[in-house]
């Protein structure tokens, strides 16, 4: 019994005198002197910039009397994510035959389906893209009647910024 008082007098004079040396307390992190402190309401979420659509028109084509005629046309390099095509007819009736996109990433030719079709003088034929951009748009056109005088068209599109 006697030792066991013994061990446990030396156990507390080692503590009182501190030679056992005890775990350091963490410090509490002060904030950088940049950090933004957290406030109750939070900013609220930054929204992409609107998008600017620009409409100007390709040009204009004009049937020949006998055969189909194809017509190239290249949006402008600054305007080339085109979101929408608008075939207007000019004059005389017209058969749209074909409408073929070529992007500008050379992933090869879309053939559009909306657009074909008979376009009559003051007619509106149009259709959505998905805003990629475009290197060329193709038209094949001719007159719808084979006695008729040439038709016109005019082709305008939307582009995005």
């Amino acid at each position: 019994m006697g030792k066991w008082i013994l061990i446990l007098l030396t156990a507390t004079s080692l503590f009182a005198t501190g030679s056992v040396q005890a775990q350091p307390m963490p410090l509490p992190d002060e904030p950088y002197p940049g950090e933004p402190n957290p406030s109750p309401n939070p900013p609220p979420p930054v929204k992409p910039p609107p998008r600017q659509e620009i409409p100007y028109s390709l040009g204009g084509g004009d049937t020949g009397r006998f055969r189909t005629r194809t017509f190239d046309f290249f949006p402008r390099f600054d305007l080339n994510r085109i979101v929408r095509i608008r075939l207007v007819g000019t004059r005389n009736n017209i058969e749209i035959k074909e409408v073929l996109i070529q992007y500008a990433d050379y992933s090869g030719e879309r053939q559009e389906f909306r657009l074909p079709g008979e376009l009559k003088s003051g007619g509106i034929r149009e259709t959505v893209l998905d805003g990629r951009a475009v290197y060329r748009i193709q038209i094949k056109a001719a007159n719808s009647h084979f006695w008729k005088k040439p038709g016109g068209f005019r082709v305008d599109v939307i582009a995005v910024r």
